[in-house]
C-alpha cells in the first residue's frame, strides 16, 4: 500500500504518540506504585527532566533526520518506508529488549523508571511529526 508523504508523517507520529503513551502511562504507574509518595513524586520528576532532555536531544535528532528523509521520498511511497529498515530493526530490538527485562523479574517500579522516561522523551519528540503531518502544506 503507496500512502503520501502527509500520510508518513501522520503514521510516525500516531506511532511514536502511542508507544510514548503506552510507556510513559505503565512507567508512571509502576512508579507512583512502587515507591513511597515522596519518592516517587521524585522520581517521576527526574523521569520527566531526563525524558524531556532525552526527547529533544536525541530521539529529537532522529525524528528530524527521519522528516529530511520521508521530505525526499517520492510523492507516494510504501507504507513501511515510514521508517528506515535501521529504525524497524531499533523498534524490533527495543521490543526484545522489553521482554528480557521482563523475564528478569527486575521489580515493576525500576522499570517503570526507564518506561516514564523513555515514554515522555518520545511524547516530545513526537512534536516534530505532528508538525509536519497537521501544520505544513506537505
Amino acid at each position: 500500500m503507496k500512502v503520501t508523504r502527509k500520510q508518513h508523517f501522520l503514521h510516525a507520529a500516531l506511532f511514536w504518540t502511542a508507544i510514548g503513551f503506552a510507556l510513559g502511562f505503565f512507567g508512571f504507574k509502576w512508579v507512583w506504585l512502587g515507591f513511597d509518595l515522596q519518592w516517587a513524586v521524585g522520581w517521576l520528576s527526574v523521569c520527566t527532566l531526563l525524558g524531556l532532555v532525552k526527547g529533544e536531544f536525541a530521539i529529537g535528532k532522529a525524528a528530524r533526520k527521519s522528516i529530511a528523509r520521508i521530505q525526499g521520498l517520492p510523492e507516494t511511497s510504501p507504507f513501511y518506508r515510514v521508517f528506515t529498515r535501521g529504525q524497524w530493526m531499533v523498534v524490533f530490538g527495543m521490543m526484545f529488549l522489553g521482554m528480557v527485562i521482563r523475564h528478569l523479574h527486575i521489580e515493576k517500579a525500576y522499570r517503570g523508571l526507564v518506561l516514564a522516561t523513555v515514554g515522555v522523551a518520545l511524547l516530545w519528540a513526537s512534536r516534530y511529526f505532528w508538525k509536519m503531518a497537521c501544520c505544513r502544506n506537505r
